[in-house]
């Protein structure tokens, strides 16, 4: 990837006034994707939304870090439902 796709961690957490650590705790709970190069955390611009989304959850909402697993996990499971509903409609058009 190049480095013009990705975004310093650290600027990151000065424009969104949100602490290094919550993107850390992210990064370890695999909800968040990061790259480090050299010594420097960078986050892929097509991470942003994701990052945006937790962020969300977190501070406007108020959900507990330990609970964002939860969270990701449901929404995962709607995710899978809403595809697996579409394919069923459309089979299911196929005999109407």
């Amino acid at each position: 990837m190049e480095i013009s796709n990705l975004i310093l961690v650290r600027q990151v957490c000065e424009i969104h006034e949100v602490e290094w650590r919550f993107i850390e705790s992210l990064t370890e709970k695999g909800l968040l994707k990061i790259q480090i190069i050299e010594t420097e955390w960078y986050i892929p611009i097509d991470e942003l939304m994701v990052l945006e989304k937790w962020m969300r959850l977190h501070y406007d909402l108020e959900i507990g870090m330990e609970s964002l697993d939860i969270v990701a996990d449901l929404l995962d499971k709607i995710d899978h439902l809403q595809k697996e509903s579409r394919t069923l409609r459309t089979r299911l058009n196929l005999y109407e």
